[in-house]
């Protein structure tokens, strides 16, 4: 029961690490290609 829980935490650990960093990278490149957008 314990390692199961374990490996559940780990696992989704290993998910936000992955998608953290590309949500951010996404909305930064969103937020520069508006602004881009805008000044042009």
């Amino acid at each position: 029961m314990t390692e199961e829980i374990t490996n559940n935490w780990s696992y989704y650990l290993y998910i936000s690490l992955t998608l953290v960093p590309v949500y951010l990278a996404f909305r930064l490149i969103k937020t520069l290609g508006w602004q881009l957008f805008v000044n042009n």
